[in-house]
C-alpha cells in the first residue's frame, strides 16, 4: 500500500512493500505521466540515454547521465514506435527522479510536513532529532562470540543479505559515503561493508570511520580504549609456494588459501595523538595529481585504448549529453576532449566500472534487461574511485 502527497512538483509516494515482498523506496511521480515515471524509474537509474555515437549497429557503452554524464550501453534499436514509447517513459522517469533530487537537496519544506525537509541520505523527513533508520533485514553483525571457520562462514553469508538490505532501503548513497571513508579505502568492498554493518548495528554513526588493528594504532601513538569492542573483518590466509620451470628456474609466489576473521577498532574507540591530516582536496573542476594518468593507464591494462574527441551532443558546461562511451568491438574508451579534469576522471572511472563488472561482455538485450543495476554498479565504481582520490562528496556527486 502507498501513501501519496500531492504538490506542484508531482506526487510523492512513501516507501512501501509490494505484494511480492519487495521493499520500494519513496519517490516522486510526475502527475501527468505517473505510470510512465514509475515504470522508467527501475530501468533508467537516474540517467538519460544521451545521443548515440556514430557506430551503427554496434553495441557500445554510452554516457547516460543528465546529472553526471556517464555511460549506458546502446545497440541495434527497436522499431520507431517502440522507441518513442520507451523514450517517453524514460523521460518521465528522469523528470520524476530530478524532482525527487531537488526536494532531497533543498531546504524547502515538503507539503504537509511543516518546516521539515527531506534527508539527502535516507529520503525521510528530517527534524531536529532525525537519524537515518537502520535498513530492514540488515544482519545483526555479531561475530565476536563465534570462533574460527564459524565466524568466517557467518561473515560471508551476511554480505549478500547486507547488500540486498542496503539497496532495498533506498540508502545506497549513504552507504557509498561510508565505504568511501578515508580510513577504509585500503580495504576491499566486502570488508568496508562488514565494518559499516557492525557500526550501524551498535548504534554508531557511519561518518568518518577509520579502522586499524591494535598494533597499527600503536604505530600512530594511539591506544585502544579499555572496554572497546572490536569490529571484525576478513583477512586472507596465504602460503608461500615455490614454482620451478623446465629449466630449473625457481620462482617464489604467495597464494591465498582461505580467510580468517581479524579484529580492528574504529578511531572513536582509541585515544592519543591526532591522526595525520587528510590530503588536500582538489579544486572544483580539477583532479588530484596523478588521477587522470592512473585511470588512463588502467584503461590500457584492461585491454582498451583511450581516446579524446569532441562527441556530438556533449554539453560539458552543464554535464549533459554524451560525455564518453565504451566500444567493446573496437576496444576503445572515448571521452569528450572538452571536459574538465574532474569530469574526465569520473567518466573514465564509470566506463572502467562497466568493463570490470562485465557489462560489455554480454549482448545488448542482456543490458536492456538489467540497465538499472549495471548503471548503478558503474556509477558506484566511479563515485568510490574519485572519492578515494581525494574528491569530497559535493565534488563527486
Amino acid at each position: 500500500m502507498t501513501t501519496e502527497a500531492s504538490s506542484d512538483q508531482g506526487v510523492w509516494v512513501e516507501k512501501y512493500v509490494t505484494s511480492t515482498g519487495t521493499h520500494v523506496a519513496g519517490h516522486w511521480r510526475n502527475k501527468a505521466t505517473s505510470h510512465g515515471a514509475h515504470a522508467a524509474d527501475d530501468t533508467s537509474a537516474g540517467k538519460s540515454s544521451g545521443s548515440p555515437p556514430p557506430h551503427s549497429g554496434v553495441r557500445t557503452v554510452q554516457p547516460a547521465a543528465a546529472a553526471t554524464g556517464h555511460a549506458a550501453l546502446t545497440g541495434p534499436q527497436p522499431p520507431a514506435s517502440r522507441v518513442g514509447d520507451r523514450d517517453g517513459r524514460v523521460a518521465a522517469g528522469l523528470a520524476a527522479l530530478r524532482k525527487r533530487r531537488e526536494v532531497l537537496n533543498s531546504a524547502t519544506p515538503s507539503p504537509g510536513h511543516g518546516d521539515q525537509a527531506r534527508c539527502s541520505s535516507c529520503g525521510q523527513f528530517r527534524g531536529a532529532d532525525h537519524t537515518c533508520p537502520t535498513p530492514e533485514g540488515l544482519p545483526a553483525g555479531k561475530y565476536g562470540e563465534l570462533k574460527g571457520d564459524d565466524r568466517v562462514k557467518a561473515m560471508v553469508a551476511d554480505l549478500e543479505d547486507s547488500v540486498r538490505a542496503v539497496v532495498e532501503s533506498g540508502q545506497l548513497h549513504r552507504w557509498l559515503d561510508a565505504m568511501a571513508s578515508n580510513g577504509l579505502t585500503r580495504w576491499s568492498a566486502n570488508n568496508r561493508l562488514l565494518a559499516a554493518v557492525q557500526m550501524l548495528q551498535r548504534g554508531e554513526g557511519l561518518d568518518g570511520m577509520h579502522m586499524m588493528g591494535f598494533r597499527q594504532w600503536e604505530k600512530l601513538n594511539r591506544k585502544v580504549s579499555k572496554g572497546a569492542k572490536a569490529i571484525w573483518i576478513l583477512a586472507p590466509i596465504t602460503r608461500r609456494l615455490i614454482d620451478e620451470d623446465d629449466d630449473g628456474n625457481k620462482t617464489e609466489k604467495h597464494r591465498v588459501v582461505g580467510f580468517k576473521g581479524v579484529p580492528v577498532f574504529n578511531v572513536s574507540d582509541t585515544h592519543g595523538d591526532p591522526l595525520p591530516e587528510s590530503p588536500a582536496k582538489p579544486a572544483p573542476g580539477e583532479a588530484t595529481p596523478g588521477t587522470l594518468e592512473g585511470l588512463r593507464d588502467r584503461v590500457g591494462q584492461a585491454g582498451y585504448s583511450y581516446e579524446e574527441v569532441e562527441i556530438p551532443g556533449c554539453r560539458p558546461e552543464i554535464g549533459e549529453g554524451t560525455l564518453g562511451y565504451t566500444d567493446p568491438r573496437t576496444k576503445r574508451i572515448v571521452v569528450d576532449s572538452r571536459l574538465s579534469h574532474a569530469q574526465k576522471a569520473a567518466t573514465i572511472a564509470h566506463e572502467l566500472g562497466h568493463v570490470h563488472c562485465g557489462h560489455v561482455d554480454g549482448d545488448y538485450d542482456e543490458y536492456r534487461k538489467h540497465r538499472g543495476r549495471m548503471e548503478t554498479e558503474a556509477e558506484a565504481c566511479a563515485y568510490l574511485t574519485v572519492r578515494a582520490r581525494g574528491a569530497s562528496r559535493e565534488q563527486s556527486e
